[in-house]
């Protein structure tokens, strides 16, 4: 490979990463140059993140990736095979993606830097975490902790907005109480930040997965965009604090198999070192997806069901609710909703 060519990634504030690297750029070599760029492109997307691609020296590629990364959110195009990669983008950045082909006088000149973050133990500060079964705080003084207390609370099951506000202010003023003043407050979280705005959860995600997972089913590509925005953020996550709502909300299994399948898929892991469930949830997804139509009416209706009924034992080895009660509540919902989501 001799032809040059140059891929630039902008996301927040005006931060563009360029890499350059190089093509054959030949008829016969032209389905392994898109292959090698679609590849690079994805993995600097997920690795350093991004709304807006530019290429420069592989017009033909550029066209090929505007035609694949699309994604229409209203439903009234077709989306194109990395749809999931502009939607997930999108809402990270909170803008259009784009990709540009462009020539030497239109493509951006790198602008990086990095960040710090964090480290900030000056002053009178309240660390609050909410559990899904107990919620925490603590109050620090120039680094010491001075106060700490761990309250039940229900959050899971009170839909009362105030309950959850009565109970959080609550920890902020009996931390509060124990301090000369209040000069900043930390809530944990896990996820993606851009600024001080958390834009996605690692915990979101898994349960997002494991959703689609028992109604339709995971393709390879979602085990491998799992696998690349996990190794991509693993030192921004809390892991202790991650792992307590894995274990909380019982997602466990369904997490140790899905990072098994995504490092089988990868070539990192033999088949035989899976579990029985692991190697039974990999067969499911080399297999493929369940038929599914977002289409209203009735057709749809009755495939969700089918689908979940299908589904039982995915229900039994991941999910904390039975297959009859999801069947229920899709059925409940059909019936008595006004907005039925069946």
């Amino acid at each position: 490979a001799t032809h040059p060519i140059s891929i630039a990634v902008e996301r927040n504030d005006g931060k563009i990463t360029v890499r350059s690297t190089k093509i054959y750029n030949t008829p016969e070599m032209a389905a392994a140059d898109y292959r090698f760029v679609e590849r690079y492109v994805k993995f600097l997307l997920w690795s350093i993140g991004g709304f807006k691609v530019y290429l420069l020296g592989a017009s033909e590629i550029a066209k090929q990736l505007q035609r694949d990364y699309v994604y229409f959110e209203d439903g009234t195009g077709e989306n194109g095979v990395r749809w999931f990669d502009v939607q997930f983008m999108q809402d990270v950045y909170e803008n259009g993606f784009e990709i540009v082909d462009c020539d030497e006088t239109s493509f951006p000149a790198e602008n990086d830097a990095s960040v710090s973050v964090g480290g900030h133990m000056d002053g009178c500060r309240i660390g609050f975490d909410a559990g899904g079964s107990d919620r925490k705080v603590s109050a620090v003084i120039d680094g010491e902790c001075v106060y700490s207390e761990e309250v039940v609370w229900h959050p899971k099951t009170e839909p009362d907005p105030q309950y959850h506000f009565n109970e959080i202010v609550s920890a902020f003023r009996t931390a509060a109480s124990k301090m000369p003043r209040v000069d900043a407050i930390g809530v944990s979280s896990a996820g993606v930040f851009i600024g001080n705005a958390p834009m996605v959860s690692a915990l979101f995600i898994l349960e997002h997965a494991l959703s689609h997972f028992l109604l339709d089913g995971l393709s390879i590509r979602h085990v491998i965009d799992w696998m690349l925005f996990w190794r991509r953020h693993e030192g921004d996550i809390d892991k202790e604090e991650f792992e307590r709502y894995v274990e909380e909300f019982r997602f466990g299994a369904f997490r140790d198999s899905l990072v098994a399948a995504g490092e089988y898929i990868l070539g990192e892991r033999e088949y035989s070192s899976l579990s029985d469930v692991q190697r039974r949830f990999l067969d499911s997804v080399l297999d493929g997806m369940y038929d599914h139509d977002d289409t209203p009416g009735l057709k749809s209706k009755l495939q969700t069901a089918r689908n979940i009924i299908r589904s039982t034992w995915r229900y039994h080895a991941f999910s904390p609710m039975s297959m009859p009660k999801a069947l229920w509540i899709k059925v409940k919902g059909f019936l008595f909703d006004k907005n039925p989501s069946l």
